[in-house]
């Protein structure tokens, strides 16, 4: 029996510490390597790490732009990207003495440039190339993408409140904007003061935000109460941990922001959420990787615009990287931390069951493919349908089916999930006059939500369960419509299908339905 190393999955810190790259220094990013061309930021005394601009083609206007960049026109080629040989030719010339005086020599040359300045970017040799196979290897150690979520979360949430301690636009992040000679508009005055950020939100708006996160009920086994690390009375968000992060990034703050930021802002923050949401799927289209690249640059790029050069650190840049290694290794869902820090755990608890991280999350519009009928039905069936169900039938509160767990209105008072959200979508017929002969066939989407589940039981041969809802009315541009940012917005004060005719048909069945939630928007209200 043999086995064979393919990668290694840690956090950034331990990824140094197993590749032997140094993590600390301007040339932290081990993808970029020595290509990489940080910058030290003056009064933060930080390496902030922005320049995205020379991944784009050479013919795009950003690259020209220097107003709004960092000043200067951005004629780089992209970072070579570095086989095994080339690895290991660099850590060649790194010499390790271990001990109380330990230290480590190299030969810091840069396409024939001394590159003093920096720190030494091997601390050793990575003990990994003694594997005859691993100069060979395409992927040798992975960006952990459930650590850089969290990181391009934090970043992005604590900014954008204006978080005292976490945010990255302070003074000093303002002086180093002086000390670069740009965004005059944001430079501090006398005393200390300086104006405020497109970014930063006011009190009011953060109130907004911070009731519309306390209000969200997901369903069960979704996510954790995110409404516990809401602080109202001083307007304050704590104790996020990587899934509360996770869920965040991907599917809350594009509905968190639309209100509570101008346009801008929560453009680019909706281009980050959905960059994070395709890069998680379970599936991923290969020839869509490309594009996806280009989304995430663009989307960097427009974030430097934006934010700060302090907002940048190492780990939102590393966020580049991450579409190359799926191209690589596969799916993130097999390369990521949530199954290695859950088995290390070894107690499955509320928080941690596979489900919650595992499973394929719940969309807040989720897709849905047409259903109906069985068309295979006997005839001894059919006869049963005609004639009827039993007049004795079961009611529920709760239901299971589709892999989901229903239940209804009433059913979830008191309880801190909701799962009486549905989703189904209806193959209909149009015509587009009255004159025109050729049908149109098209899915229409229905959202609803249930307030009664039935069992119907014919003749004790076979059962059919129904969802009695209530219907929002999505035929017109009161009942449902589209915003800026894409997201759906659904009216349930007026709701259709409630009178006693025969085309009120408020049940649907059971095995057409989709699970779905639904957020308040506090501002519609």
């Amino acid at each position: 029996m043999r086995a064979a190393l393919m990668w290694t999955i840690s956090d950034f810190p331990r990824l140094g510490n197993l590749s032997g790259w140094n993590m600390y220094s301007g040339l932290a990013c081990p993808t970029c390597n020595l290509d990489a061309n940080p910058h030290r930021l003056k009064e933060s005394q930080k390496w902030c790490f922005m320049g995205h601009r020379h991944f784009l083609n050479q013919g795009h206007k950003y690259r020209l732009d220097w107003n709004r960049f960092d000043g200067q026109v951005e004629g780089r080629d992209p970072p070579k990207k570095l086989s095994g040989t080339d690895v290991l030719r660099q850590q060649s010339n790194v010499h390790i003495s271990f001990g109380k005086s330990s230290s480590v020599t190299s030969k810091k040359r840069r396409n024939g440039q001394d590159t003093d300045g920096y720190d030494s970017h091997w601390k050793k040799n990575s003990v990994f190339f003694d594997l005859p196979y691993w100069e060979d290897q395409m992927l040798h150690h992975n960006l952990d993408v459930m650590h850089i979520e969290k990181n391009v979360c934090d970043n992005v949430v604590f900014t954008i409140l204006n978080d005292s301690g976490k945010s990255k636009d302070k003074i000093k992040a303002r002086r180093d904007l002086q000390c670069m000679g740009i965004r005059p508009e944001l430079w501090p005055g006398e005393g200390g003061k300086y104006p405020s950020a497109i970014f930063a939100m006011s009190n009011s708006q953060r109130d907004v935000f911070l009731k519309t996160l306390q209000n969200v009920v997901f369903p069960d086994g979704y996510s954790s109460n995110v409404a516990r690390c809401v602080d109202l009375r001083q307007r304050k968000l704590s104790g996020l941990k990587s899934h509360d992060c996770h869920i965040l990034m991907e599917q809350l703050l594009p509905i968190l922001v639309k209100n509570a930021l101008p346009s801008p802002v929560s453009n680019v923050i909706e281009n980050l959420s959905s960059f994070f949401r395709e890069l998680c799927g379970k599936a991923i289209n290969p020839m869509q990787l490309v594009e996806l690249q280009n989304h995430v640059v663009q989307t960097l790029c427009q974030m430097e615009i934006i934010f700060p050069p302090s907002f940048f650190t190492v780990i939102v840049h590393l966020t580049v990287h991450l579409v190359d290694e799926v191209t690589l290794g596969g799916p993130v869902h097999y390369r990521w931390m949530y199954p290695i820090e859950r088995y290390l755990d070894n107690i499955e608890t509320r928080i941690n069951r596979p489900r919650r991280v595992d499973d394929e999350p719940v969309d807040v519009l989720h897709n849905s493919g047409e259903s109906s009928l069985e068309s295979t039905l006997q005839s001894k069936d059919m006869k049963l349908l005609a004639c009827g169900p039993m007049i004795q039938a079961r009611r529920f509160g709760a239901y299971n089916v589709n892999g989901y767990k229903f239940r209804t209105i009433s059913k979830k008072n008191g309880m801190k999930t909701q799962n009486s959200g549905v989703y189904v979508s209806f193959n209909t017929r149009s015509y587009a006059s009255m004159r025109d002969n050729r049908v149109a066939v098209g899915g229409v989407p229905y959202y609803e939500k249930i307030v009664d589940i039935i069992e119907l039981n014919y003749s004790c041969s076979f059962t059919v369960v129904l969802f009695k809802c209530v219907w929002a009315n999505t035929t017109t541009s009161r009942g449902i419509k589209q915003d800026h940012l894409g997201l759906t917005s659904i009216n349930f004060s007026r709701p259709i299908h409630t009178g006693n005719r025969e085309e009120d048909e408020p049940y649907i069945l059971a095995s057409e339905a989709q699970l779905v939630y639904y957020v308040d928007d506090e501002v519609a209200k």
